[in-house]
């Protein structure tokens, strides 16, 4: 007969629980680990997408003091795009891919995948910078080539008389192929497509896919933190021995020839770094396609001093 306690790292004192909570426990945990996992996948495709804004910042910083327009160096900034281009787009495709799976186990139910599914089949038909970047140049960059295919720096004197210096990325209709599934995409493709616009328009659906998708699961994953926490406090309230912390509190079965046959460990450490994820990507990645970041000097109400 099998039989069912809690005990903790460098500890003898344990509790014994039954098979039901041992199991609701392992559950909990599961749950967990796949809403970790899907924060994690969100946040490396967010440190992906910042990458390549921060790259191309610094490209145009540059550009302010150094002459930038000779084939080596266009070269070498073909090559760092595709880098970040091809970081960012693997880790996207690898989050959406993954999602519903872990929506699923996180909810234990094929319905919640179905759903997240149908948000993804909607976010496709609605915007079709999403088809071109998820499906077309993600293809064309796992099977073919890479997708920057040129790249301007551009500087530009605004109205207040400040020069702008700006980087933009593209790629060619007349170099991308494909199979024949992904034709009528390529056949709505402008003849240069400007990379970094469909690029913020894309980062912007694989937000709001996942947003529901947290939202979806929320109830669930907090309840397996309080089961587990529930278990936490329940061993330390038990312990007589005020010195001896739950550190590394596990459940544990052992089988009838005692011996421990499965372990389930129950720390919040990871999921408080889920937390973590949570505050620090609170806020949807909406709009992008029409925000940019600038060194520009706010004088205020002051006009902008006269270029000599």
């Amino acid at each position: 007969m099998n039989r069912y306690a809690l005990v903790s790292i460098g500890c003898n004192f344990k509790i014994k629980i039954d098979e039901a909570k041992f199991i609701e426990l392992k559950k909990a945990r599961n749950v967990l680990l796949k809403a970790l996992a899907c924060e994690e996948n969100y946040e490396i495709v967010v440190r992906n997408y910042l990458d390549l804004e921060k790259e191309l910042s610094g490209i145009a910083i540059e550009s302010i003091g150094r002459c930038l327009h000779d084939y080596y160096t266009i070269f070498n900034y073909i090559i760092v795009a595709n880098i970040k281009i091809s970081n960012l787009l693997n880790s996207a495709r690898f989050h959406i891919d993954t999602l519903p799976g872990n929506v699923k186990k996180c909810l234990q139910d094929t319905k919640s995948q179905l759903q997240i599914e149908e948000v993804i089949r909607k976010e496709k038909s609605k915007n079709p910078h999403f088809k071109l970047v998820h499906f077309l140049l993600r293809n064309y960059l796992q099977h073919i080539n890479l997708p920057t295919h040129n790249v301007s720096i551009n500087k530009t004197w605004t109205k207040e008389n400040l020069s702008e210096h700006c980087v933009n990325l593209f790629t060619l209709k007349e170099k991308i192929s494909g199979d024949r599934k992904l034709k009528p995409i390529i056949d709505t493709m402008d003849e240069k497509v400007n990379l970094i616009f469909v690029i913020r328009h894309y980062i912007e659906s694989i937000s709001k896919i996942h947003f529901q998708a947290r939202g979806l699961i929320e109830e669930k994953v907090e309840g397996a933190r309080k089961c587990i926490q529930s278990a936490i406090d329940k061993y330390k309230e038990s312990n007589t021995n005020s010195d001896v912390q739950a550190i590394g509190l596990s459940a544990f079965r052992l089988n009838k020839h005692n011996i421990k046959d499965d372990e389930v460990p129950l720390l919040l450490n990871w999921d408080d770094i889920r937390h973590n994820l949570i505050k620090k990507n609170a806020i949807a990645l909406s709009n992008l396609h029409k925000m940019y970041a600038t060194t520009r000097v706010d004088l205020g109400e002051k006009k902008a001093p006269t270029m000599r």
